[in-house]
């Protein structure tokens, strides 16, 4: 812990050249850790209720972690639960799920920061969604006798060489944690190669398949798809793109159109403020496309821009197939149960491994084909398209391998009761 705060420290110079220089060119990576660089306010907890904290990074994480924190609520109605985030993204998923009690930045991982705020918060549980590590702030709900435990944990593939050349430093930091909720047998080893053993690491699923089978059943397909605007026809519904993943899917659909095989795409980027090169790239091409939000118009299109956000998991359900961004550039994917959860054969690219649990299952229950480009994309699309039985089969197949991940909740709240309880 020493040598890292002494790295931290020595890289502050630069972290505030950063910020500043950022912040003024309207990086968002600069904006996002100055909302961290204070102390925030928070409410002190009711007398008499105890007080847990979430920890859910972004988007992801709060999608996945308002699942859990709705079950608590049933169970425990007194609690007051607050989750604290380190985006802006995650910030306004949880105000606008309205599930907490509140919500806040989490400070940035300096020990001056930390313990000032876990003073004025004073939690009784902490839970850590998925995989963010933060040692001084493990450090001191450790100091303060916090009991901490990471749910749905995920680890990636590859920072595994990270985990293995500094297995010492891991072992030491995460001492602190009660308990490991994983999602598959990957994190446990991953775990073990930190240093983490016995009982204290738990494979209970993944808390994203419970949220996904629940939500799924209040989503009317037929009136969404209907206030699409879209061209008779399959939908290809392919969401949280990264830069580069739009051509590759707008050329694949127009080596299917050569091929008499019309298809429409509905097209969902992961962050708004590329829009303006992806309409570029919309408008220089033949496919008739509009914006989510220009409204419903008259005459259908082949191509639906989202540019509106929330809408993403409920739009999966209009789809004849899906395909799952930050895969076909070296991103690491994206959660792939949302679309599966309707039925939707999926195509990811071949850079999903932050997502290998969820890959795997899919793939072993042939829900799932990987391709590299869009002459790959097209031929596993038209091979669909001109079998329409087997495209029904990968779809069941992806609602199978969701059904299977299913349980995680029930688990996960049977493994934090005893902390609720005394």
């Amino acid at each position: 812990m020493a040598l890292y705060n002494l790295l931290i420290h020595l890289l502050l110079p630069l972290v505030v050249t950063y910020v500043i220089v950022g912040r003024a060119w309207g990086h968002r990576g600069a904006i996002e850790i100055g909302r961290r660089w204070r102390v925030p306010e928070v409410p002190s907890a009711p007398p008499g209720r105890k007080r847990v904290v979430c920890h859910a990074a972004s988007l992801g994480e709060n999608r996945a972690i308002g699942v859990l924190i709705r079950s608590m609520r049933e169970r425990w109605p007194e609690l007051d639960i607050g989750i604290t985030v380190t985006t802006s993204t995650g910030l306004a998923e949880a105000g606008r799920q309205g599930i907490a009690d509140w919500q806040v930045h989490l400070p940035l991982d300096f020990p001056w920061m930390l313990g000032p705020f876990l003073d004025r918060l004073k939690p009784d549980l902490v839970l850590v969604a998925e995989s963010e590590i933060w040692p001084n702030f493990l450090s001191a709900c450790h100091a303060r006798g916090i009991p901490v435990i990471y749910v749905n944990g995920r680890l990636s593939s590859r920072t595994e060489s990270v985990y293995q050349a500094f297995c010492k430093f891991y072992s030491r930091i995460l001492r602190p944690v009660r308990l490991f909720l994983v999602q598959g047998e990957s994190e446990v080893r991953r775990l073990r190669m930190m240093g983490q053993t016995g009982n204290r690491v738990q494979v209970v699923g993944d808390l994203k398949a419970d949220r996904a089978l629940l939500a799924a059943r209040g989503v009317d397909a037929a009136t969404l798809r209907a206030s699409l605007g879209l061209l008779e026809g399959p939908v290809l519904v392919a969401g949280s793109t990264h830069e580069g993943e739009e051509a590759v899917l707008i050329e694949a659909v127009r080596i299917l159109q050569s091929q008499n095989l019309n298809v429409n795409l509905v097209l969902a980027p992961r962050h708004l403020e590329r829009l303006g090169r992806i309409i570029s790239l919309l408008q220089r091409g033949d496919l008739t496309w509009r914006s989510r939000s220009d409204g419903l118009h008259e005459a259908p299109v082949q191509v639906l821009l989202i540019d509106t956000y929330g809408e993403l998991a409920d739009l999966y359900a209009v789809g004849d197939f899906a395909f799952v961004g930050g895969s076909l550039v070296d991103v690491g994917g994206h959660s792939l149960v949302e679309p599966a959860v309707f039925a939707q054969p999926l195509i990811v690219g071949p850079f999903a491994r932050n997502f290998q649990t969820e890959v795997e299952c899919l793939a072993s229950y042939g829900g799932l084909e990987v391709v590299d480009g869009p002459d790959t994309m097209a031929s596993v699309l038209g091979r669909w398209m001109l079998s329409p039985d087997r495209r029904v089969e990968a779809g069941a197949g992806a609602r199978r391998a969701v059904e299977s991940m299913g349980g995680a909740l029930e688990r996960t709240v049977g493994a934090i009761e005893c902390y609720m309880e005394n």
